[in-house]
């Protein structure tokens, strides 16, 4: 896993002014709904617990094709890390301080090349559907549920990625995905 920036760092400098940021993300990812090829998904990550973090990170260190290049706990930061990083993913939980995650993918959606957007909910209870079609979310991961099949059902949608996150823990990365 390749950790990049975290909070505190000079992507903070940025500041989240009316400028449109720049942004080296491939057009594609702004002008289709088809699941581009990428070596390599730059992904923030967004959660005010620093556990979820963790977890997320550990989650996005299997797949292969993916790199956290930022993780931070609050939707403000989120958004000044991702005007100076300009991932291709970002995945955010519902709720955090400051912004309104709904807010912050509003936010993020206007970007030049907007990144694609997963918010984590904790249940089902907070209507996904409508937090998705709301704030201009791609995609609603439920908390409660399997998140490592979740997301890599998503991802495999929105990137073409390969498997590896469907391997069980005794499988080799040779079987996932092969009937073995």
């Amino acid at each position: 896993m390749n950790l990049g920036a975290t909070e505190g760092t000079a992507a903070s400098e940025r500041g989240l002014g009316s400028e449109k940021p720049e942004s080296k993300q491939p057009a594609a990812i702004a002008s289709a709904k088809l699941p581009p090829k990428y070596s390599n998904v730059r992904t923030l990550l967004v959660d005010e617990s620093p556990a979820m973090l963790a977890m997320l990170a550990r989650i996005i260190a299997e797949e292969p094709e993916l790199e956290v290049v930022g993780t931070v706990t609050d939707s403000r930061k989120a958004l000044i890390m991702a005007a100076a990083l300009s991932p291709e993913l970002v995945l955010m939980a519902l709720h955090l301080p400051h912004l309104s995650s709904v807010h912050a993918t509003r936010c993020l959606k206007k970007f030049e090349q907007p990144p694609v957007v997963f918010i984590i909910a904790p249940d089902h209870s907070c209507v996904p559907g409508r937090i998705s079609a709301t704030a201009g979310a791609d995609e609603v991961i439920i908390k409660s549920e399997d998140l490592r099949a979740q997301l890599h059902t998503k991802l495999q949608k929105w990137f073409g990625l390969k498997p590896a996150l469907a391997k069980t823990p005794n499988q080799s990365p040779d079987q996932a995905g092969d009937g073995h």
